[in-house]
């Protein structure tokens, strides 16, 4: 039987989610699967969408939600243009019973069905799609009452199983290489300085690459992918959450200089990180 990789998400310890925001997407992704579960919003173009042993097209758009460990690939020709917003979030942000409270029993029926995986239906589209995208451009407390508010919209839709029957299962590989997990920490406590991928590489006494290879293994994006994805979520969190002047943002997140940094990050938000925190009405400084 064919062993399906688990991927390794980039969820931090003090996290209870993470979103990954891809413009011109590739969808180079194998078939996978994680212990996370993962809403996937696809825009701008027509594909295939793959769930356990589901295989179904899908026009223009597309959102689903995926339970933990539950295999799923999306597959599209197109990149020009394409966006996929991922969020993924861990089965422990539920723990102390917090799903048998008051108001929160439609969320339980959801996250329940999706370990069958979730189809959301176009009328639902816009709704679901407009709170994702304004849960881009949140963090801490006010992220985590839009993320339940996503939710909660979610369960209340007009969704259906991609999956009939029981929960499909799969063989996979279920350990992660302790290695990477070191790694990745590595990153989250120096990615404001200057990180070689030798010096990544010599933590686990990897040549530079084997490193790439491996990192990628893990990750399914590159070193550098990885390390651009947390700089820029730091820099999100600075510009919105505290008066730190634009011009010692970058060097605070790792960036090299002013020009790179603004370079980078309106190419991945769209706006220059001025524009950036006038949009949610703060004072430029």
């Amino acid at each position: 039987m064919k062993r399906f990789k688990r991927e390794l998400s980039p969820i931090g310890d003090n996290s209870c989610f993470t979103i990954q925001n891809h413009y011109d997407a590739k969808f180079d992704y194998p078939v996978h699967l994680h212990p996370e579960y993962e809403i996937n919003v696809v825009l701008h173009t027509d594909g295939t969408r793959i769930i356990g042993d589901s295989k179904e097209g899908f026009r223009k758009n597309d959102i689903a939600l995926v339970g933990p460990n539950l295999l799923h690939a999306w597959r599209s020709e197109k990149q020009q243009g394409v966006r996929v917003i991922t969020i993924q979030f861990s089965k422990e942000l539920f723990e102390f019973n917090l799903l048998k409270k008051e108001g929160m029993q439609s969320i339980s029926k959801l996250l329940e069905d999706s370990k069958q995986g979730i189809i959301f239906k176009k009328r639902d589209f816009i709704e679901i799609k407009n709170k994702i995208l304004a849960l881009i451009d949140l963090f801490d407390f006010r992220g985590f009452i839009a993320f339940l508010e996503l939710l909660h919209t979610m369960s209340k839709s007009d969704y259906r199983l991609a999956l009939s029957s029981t929960p499909y299962l799969s063989d996979f590989e279920d350990s992660v290489d302790n290695r990477i997990e070191k790694v990745c920490h590595y990153i989250s406590q120096h990615f404001d300085k200057k990180i070689a991928i030798e010096e990544a590489a010599n933590i686990i006494n990897l040549s530079p690459s084997a490193f790439s290879h491996y990192f990628k293994r893990y990750t399914y994006r590159s070193f550098t992918e990885y390390l651009l994805d947390i700089r820029l979520k730091k820099a999100c969190q600075l510009l919105i959450e505290s008066d730190t002047p634009i011009a010692i943002i970058h060097a605070k997140c790792g960036f090299t200089n002013a020009s790179n940094f603004n370079r980078i990050f309106k190419k991945a938000k769209a706006l220059t990180p001025r524009a950036y925190r006038q949009k949610f009405g703060l004072k430029v400084v």
